[in-house]
């Protein structure tokens, strides 16, 4: 059976799709966080504030239902950064396919000579700390760091609850 060859209308198409996934990906990798640290926002503030009298048992249960949420919040954002990733180098692809010459909308390798470039632009003191990652990846750390941070406090919160004498 012979091969489809798709044609130019085919794979302008096709590109145009990769570019508005690439789009919905990219709104959802940035949203994912702002909603987390919303959840952690109203969970800190229902589990900590002194006008709601919670009990220990209920504050530990507010605060693994918010570290449940974060994980799930977590997991959503990798989702979508690993199809981000892929629907660029898909639209990458296609428009070296149909010979455009643009910009790419989302960079997924970067050429030793621009990593050079942007290094050199960077103020000294920031140079080692940020060299070579993205915003993608800090926001993933910020993410990890707030699930450790529920962790930490559900288990001083579980600690509160099994030995209530020595809660402050």
């Amino acid at each position: 059976m012979p091969k489809h060859r798709a044609s130019r209308e085919e794979l302008l198409a096709q590109y145009e799709q990769a570019r508005e996934d690439l789009r919905d990906y990219n709104r959802s990798v940035w949203q994912t966080p702002s909603v987390a640290l919303a959840v952690e926002s109203a969970v800190f503030t229902l589990a900590f504030g002194q006008t709601f009298g919670l009990t220990p048992a209920g504050r530990f249960g507010l605060l693994l239902t918010g570290t449940l949420t974060v994980i799930g919040l977590l997991v959503t954002f990798v989702k979508h950064s690993h199809y981000q990733a892929l629907r660029a180098l898909s639209a990458q692809e296609l428009a070296s396919r149909l010979g455009l010459i643009e910009e790419p909308l989302f960079r997924v390798t970067w050429s030793k000579e621009l990593k050079e470039r942007e290094q050199q632009a960077r103020p000294k003191h920031i140079q080692g700390a940020l060299a070579g990652q993205s915003a993608v990846t800090w926001l993933a750390r910020i993410l990890y760091f707030v699930v450790v941070f529920n962790v930490l406090l559900l288990a001083q919160a579980a600690l509160a609850c099994l030995c209530p004498a020595a809660s402050p």
